[in-house]
């Protein structure tokens, strides 16, 4: 396992999450990868995946878990256009993504029952638990 941190750099206490993971997982020889700017996470999801990070951890909120989802996404574009059948969806969900919530809503963590603990998560890695969620798709 390759294992990959996106996070927020606007995050309230950076300075402390990246010294929390690089300790709780230093095992894993994690990357960090933070964002400088508004849409940054989409890019950054993308180098991670084309450097063969299979397990990406995105830290923040919402928006960042959207950008960073798209990012993983966008990385198995096999064709033309904005259709369903234009990527590789067997690949993409070779993909782990997980959720570090520290956003200032965490919706979608509070609906899959996410913590904001990091044992937690790492418990939930060193297990290899997981679960299929589906991506709704919408063009227009």
């Amino acid at each position: 396992m390759k294992l990959a941190f996106l996070i927020n750099g606007t995050a309230n206490g950076l300075d402390k999450l990246k010294k929390n993971i690089e300790t709780t997982f230093k095992e894993y020889e994690p990357k960090l990868f933070i964002s400088e700017k508004a849409g940054h996470i989409t890019q950054l999801a993308q180098s991670a995946v084309s450097r063969g990070y299979d397990t990406i951890i995105i830290c923040g909120g919402d928006g960042t878990l959207n950008e960073g989802v798209n990012g993983v996404i966008e990385s198995f574009k096999t064709g033309f256009g904005d259709t369903a059948d234009a990527y590789d969806w067997e690949k993409i969900a070779q993909i782990k993504v997980g959720v570090l919530p520290s956003g200032s809503g965490n919706d979608f963590a509070k609906t899959v029952h996410v913590t904001k603990e990091i044992e937690y998560l790492k418990n939930l890695i060193s297990q290899q638990r997981s679960q299929l969620i589906d991506i709704g798709w919408v063009s227009f």
